[in-house]
């Protein structure tokens, strides 16, 4: 009789199979599925084939979080435990008849154009430049900007191929402050081929995204923002093109989006002046409306 693999084994699988297709990004998404995974595991305390929903409504119960991260741990659970029907060690999902934790719809937040100048006002050296405007001028993820190779470089169209989740790629034109901080960048550290941006401890590797993440709060926190993260910086790309005009569906393709519902929570407030104008312009009263401030 075969023997059948722990749960806690079942997971190290699982998550090597997702990583191995370029499934998950290895320097976040893979430590922190696997994390999640274990801690599940550890607390249901059975066999892979003796999961039911139980087993996922207490473990939810007993790991408090956030609203967004309570949902993001379901769909973790959700996703490993129909590897394991589809791999024959559960028979049923459990987690296929639960509904998703409540998520409040929260629009993402923007940084103001100051913060954005103070941010690259303390950028120590050209590197972490380049680095910041990648983010906020070409909304790339942090793991996207850890993949980027010199030959993602277009230098005769100024684009650049990003390779984003499920190594889905995209081709982005580079704006003009980008494109002189790439130059900038580069004549100092030139090359060929390899890793774009490269370790200053051995400048034939290349940087990863938990470094990225940790320099970049560390860069925001020097620029005067107590809370929040690289990440906003490529909400605040996302609320601009907007403010500025620019179609959704551009807007959806320039972030990576795979569907336009990821996308639409930038609409509310994405011009709010215009909004404004539009229902100030609305008058019900018996009076004159009041005249313009």
């Amino acid at each position: 009789m075969p023997v059948v693999p722990s749960l806690s084994r079942l997971v190290y699988l699982y998550v090597g199979e997702r990583a191995a297709a370029g499934e998950l990004c290895p320097d976040v998404t893979v430590p922190n599925t696997r994390r999640t995974l274990l801690r599940f595991a550890a607390h249901a305390g059975v066999a892979a084939h003796q999961l039911d929903r139980r087993h996922v409504e207490r473990f939810l119960v007993a790991c408090p979080a956030a609203p967004t991260t309570k949902r993001n741990r379901f769909s973790t659970i959700g996703v490993f435990c129909r590897w394991l029907v589809n791999r024959g060690y559960l028979a049923v999902d459990p987690t296929a008849t639960m509904k998703a934790p409540a998520q409040p719809r929260l629009v993402p937040r923007a940084y103001p154009p100051a913060v954005v100048e103070r941010l690259l006002a303390v950028c120590p050296d050209r590197r972490s430049r380049l680095i910041c405007l990648l983010e906020v001028q070409e909304g790339l993820r942090a793991c996207e900007v850890a993949r980027l190779e010199v030959g993602d470089v277009d230098v005769v169209d100024r684009e650049i191929r990003v390779s984003g989740k499920g190594n889905a790629e995209r081709i982005l034109p580079l704006s003009g402050e980008t494109w002189q901080a790439l130059e900038a960048y580069l004549s100092e550290w030139p090359a060929t081929a390899g890793p774009l941006l490269r370790s200053y401890n051995d400048p034939t590797a290349g940087i990863c995204s938990a470094y990225v993440v940790h320099m970049m709060g560390r860069w925001l926190r020097a620029a005067g923002v107590a809370r929040g993260g690289g990440h906003g910086l490529r909400h605040t790309m996302a609320t601009q093109l907007l403010r500025g005009g620019a179609d959704i569906r551009d807007v959806q393709n320039a972030l990576g989006h795979v569907c336009l519902s990821s996308t639409s929570v930038y609409l509310p407030f994405s011009d709010a002046k215009r909004l404004r104008t539009v229902m100030d312009g609305r008058w019900y009263g018996s009076t004159e409306p009041p005249a313009a401030a």
